[in-house]
């Protein structure tokens, strides 16, 4: 029983009182923030494990569609594809449009070839191509149509043949554009492309009728348009002269 007595009036005590009343404080206040950090690094976790699972169902719904496309892409189900717009230098619809020609080259191979002996004349123009379409405009190919001919020889060194598509045209002039930048221009892009006329016999001046149509993509699209190229009246004529050894020697003729 002393014991025991002992004992209570140690309990009893104020000052083990006070000490056992801080000690209970400071270990909740403790607990709660232990409670506090375990909250926050649980939560922590759990947005990076969703974040971790939306990027990677957002990889994988990538990878899903790229696998679909490059399927489609290989049966050739892909609907994109180019709208090939023609246009004048200006930036307007070449349509109804006149290219005026100012000068001119005449080419003379100097060799024991009679067929190249005679000078063959050629011109440069350039049209705007634009791409208004989603799609790429690939393997291109373009058909020039003319009735007249521009020289009073009969001798064309670029393949003319009579117009097979175009009834109202004499004559057609056929070319690929492959490896130009037509075939891969993107999507609302555009570039000027230049052509090359030549044929045998001196060009006279006039104003011809063109037709320019080009063909692409799987389905061989087409656009068009009808034009007119204009030979100036004495017109800046370039003599070229290259011979066997590749020698080129220029002279304005007037």
């Amino acid at each position: 029983m002393a014991f025991n007595n002992k004992k209570s009036t140690f309990e009893n005590n104020p000052e083990y009182i006070i000490l056992t009343k801080y000690i209970d404080e400071k270990s909740k206040e403790y607990i709660d923030q232990f409670k506090w950090l375990v909250g926050i690094i649980s939560t922590i976790f759990t947005v990076l494990i969703v974040g971790s699972f939306i990027n990677f169902s957002l990889e994988r719904n990538q990878l899903e569609t790229f696998k679909e496309n490059t399927k489609k892409e290989l049966l050739g189900e892909i609907n994109e594809e180019a709208n090939i717009i023609i246009k004048a230098q200006d930036g307007s619809r070449l349509t109804g449009k006149t290219i005026k020609i100012n000068n001119i080259e005449k080419i003379v191979r100097e060799n024991k070839d009679n067929y190249y002996n005679t000078p063959r004349y050629k011109f440069k123009y350039s049209i705007t191509l634009e791409n208004t379409g989603t799609g790429l405009a690939k393997n291109p190919f373009v058909k020039l149509y003319f009735t007249e001919k521009l020289s009073d020889d009969v001798i064309n060194p670029n393949n003319v043949e009579y117009a097979t598509d175009e009834t109202e045209y004499d004559y057609e002039n056929t070319h690929s554009l492959k490896n130009t930048p037509l075939e891969n221009l993107p999507s609302n892009v555009s570039y000027s492309h230049t052509f090359a006329f030549n044929q045998f016999g001196e060009i006279k001046p006039g104003i011809y009728p063109f037709k320019i149509k080009i063909f692409y993509g799987k389905t061989n699209k087409i656009s068009e348009s009808e034009f007119f190229l204009e030979i100036v009246d004495n017109p800046k004529i370039v003599e070229v002269i290259k011979d066997d050894t590749s020698t080129t020697k220029t002279t304005d003729l007037h």
